[in-house]
């Protein structure tokens, strides 16, 4: 008796080829989400222990918080690493894992200790509500570039006007936890009154602009 063929036929062949690119698919897009959680997660270790190293500043400074917005490696942005570099050991914690590397052009983390400055009056130390949000991270939300303009950084907004994708924040109290960015409120304010970032009148100037989570409370200077 002749002995069959034992070869794949051109079906059977497609066909194991076309499972395998669809388990390989699979395991690819649960290899990205892996890896973004991890990131996710060490950004979160990072804000720990900048909340950790402003909770050591307090100590040393009545329970005040140092003046500034963000935290950078640009010269012109240093304040805040100069004013709380002898309570961490690595300047990598001040930055995500996830954040954008562009040359030049360096995000850091968000320090919110208040409206951006407007004056004298703002440039005092603050004593902040252990649940306000001291500092805050930008880079897990969703965003491009703009063509030509490699420097500039261009978030994305839903049909909404809300951000896409999510920011993680830690407290005055140390704590971390990260929010949904449609959950957050922006605020503006001309330097007496605040407006909602979407309903400011036409023709009003505003000179800050801050981001309001879920549950915070407004700092006191917003009073």
């Amino acid at each position: 008796m002749r002995r069959k063929p034992s070869a794949f036929s051109l079906v059977e062949l497609l066909i194991a080829i076309a499972i395998v690119a669809v388990i390989a698919a699979i395991l690819l897009v649960v290899f990205m989400r892996v890896k973004e959680s991890g990131k996710r997660t060490q950004c979160l270790s990072n804000l720990h222990q900048l909340g950790l190293s402003i909770s050591m500043y307090q100590t040393d400074w009545d329970g005040q918080n140092p003046k500034d917005q963000l935290l950078t490696r640009t010269p012109r942005k240093q304040y805040v690493y100069e004013a709380l570099k002898p309570y961490f050991k690595t300047r990598d914690i001040l930055h995500c894992p996830d954040q954008l590397k562009v040359k030049g052009f360096d995000l850091g983390y968000v320090y919110r200790s208040g409206p951006r400055q407007l004056g004298d009056e703002y440039k005092t130390r603050l004593g902040l509500d252990p649940m306000s949000v001291v500092f805050y991270c930008q880079d897990h939300l969703q965003r491009s570039l703009k063509e030509g303009r490699v420097e500039y950084v261009d978030f994305e907004k839903d049909a909404n006007g809300k951000y896409i994708g999510i920011y993680q924040v830690v407290r005055n109290d140390t704590s971390t936890k990260a929010f949904d960015a449609k959950l957050v409120e922006e605020w503006v304010t001309d330097g007496k009154d605040w407006w909602l970032w979407s309903q400011v009148p036409a023709g009003v100037n505003y000179g800050s602009v801050i981001d309001r989570f879920p549950g915070e409370p407004w700092p006191p200077e917003f009073e």
